[in-house]
């Protein structure tokens, strides 16, 4: 049998999985901000459409990954996901941009949680909180790069093109996550809905925060170069992934036993929801200043959220 537990993080599966959570990511977000700036008329009903998805699909994350085996919930949702952004390219009016758009939330949603389960299930119990932080660093740094890979290829090489490699990025994450050893895990019995791997409720006031954070960094996406220098804006990018693992940390040592998949699942869906609403805001604002004055108030209500209420919470709630 192979095994997966001694007493390094970055074992093979290890980054096998980080490398399929990255891909999953980079695929998620590489055609998202195009489209936004398409149909950016209709961006809201689109973000509206994709927060509802991931909404909608995290209640049954628990019982996904109790009754399937983990990585095939997270290759479902990978090729659900796929399916809806091959869609794109057929939609012929706006409710059928919605629809994939919900598809595409939904589906997402799914197998973030499942490769948040996976990525602990194969990681060595005084190693998880390591792994949780660097499986969502990963995480991160895919949408980033999604992000700048998607507009570079679709400035060059037009819509059509920006979708066929999108899909291609997602079936190389598919082939790096189908390959990955994960223990047998005998199922609990959970209910079909439930909150398990889906909101830590305890750290919704930390959830909040993350999400206001994400929401300037989803209104970077549209300032590049107007209304700010594009090193500006990748700095702003690269600086938001040194707060990925204290932020994961915090979701981590907030949850209690067997609640380490919630927390991480929280703290994830925070950050997408975020980043969504923040692209569609931007993306729907004309006036370069006020997308300036409204990065600029996220960013500080972010970080003063953080020092006034998120941090003094964490401390006097944290269990671990």
């Amino acid at each position: 049998m192979k095994k997966n537990n001694i007493d390094i993080v970055l074992t093979p599966t290890f980054r096998q999985i980080c490398m399929g959570g990255s891909f999953l990511y980079m695929s998620a977000y590489m055609s998202l901000p195009v489209l936004f700036l398409l149909l950016k008329q209709d961006a809201w009903k689109l973000c509206g459409a994709f927060v509802i998805g991931m909404l909608m699909s995290g209640p049954f994350n628990a019982y996904l990954g109790d009754t399937y085996r983990r990585k095939h919930v997270f290759i479902a949702g990978l090729l659900g996901m796929l399916v809806a952004i091959g869609g794109y390219l057929y939609a012929e009016n706006l409710l059928h941009y919605v629809i994939l758009a919900w598809l595409h939330g939904a589906c997402l949603g799914m197998a973030s949680a499942a490769g948040v389960t996976v990525s602990i299930d194969i990681t060595v119990s005084g190693k998880r909180t390591r792994g949780n932080e660097l499986y969502a660093l990963m995480n991160r740094i895919g949408v980033l790069v999604g992000i700048m890979i998607g507009f570079a290829i679709y400035l060059k090489y037009g819509w059509t093109s920006l979708i066929c490699v999108d899909i291609a990025f997602g079936l190389i994450g598919l082939l790096e996550v189908f390959f990955v050893y994960v223990p047998f895990r005998a199922p609990m019995g959970v209910r079909l809905i439930n909150l398990d791997r889906f909101l830590l409720l305890r750290a919704l006031l930390p959830a909040f925060n993350v999400l206001i954070l994400a929401v300037a960094c989803g209104m970077v996406v549209y300032c590049w170069e107007n209304p700010l220098p594009r090193y500006v804006c990748i700095l702003l990018a690269v600086l938001s992934l040194f707060f990925v693992m204290p932020l994961v940390k915090m979701f981590v040592k907030l949850s209690h036993h067997c609640q380490r998949g919630t927390g991480n699942t929280t703290f994830h869906l925070a950050a997408d929801m975020g980043l969504c609403v923040g692209m569609a805001w931007a993306v729907s604002m004309e006036n370069a200043l006020d997308k300036a004055y409204t990065l600029g108030g996220c960013l500080l209500l972010a970080l003063l959220c953080m020092a006034l209420v998120s941090y003094p919470y964490f401390k006097r709630k944290r269990v671990r």
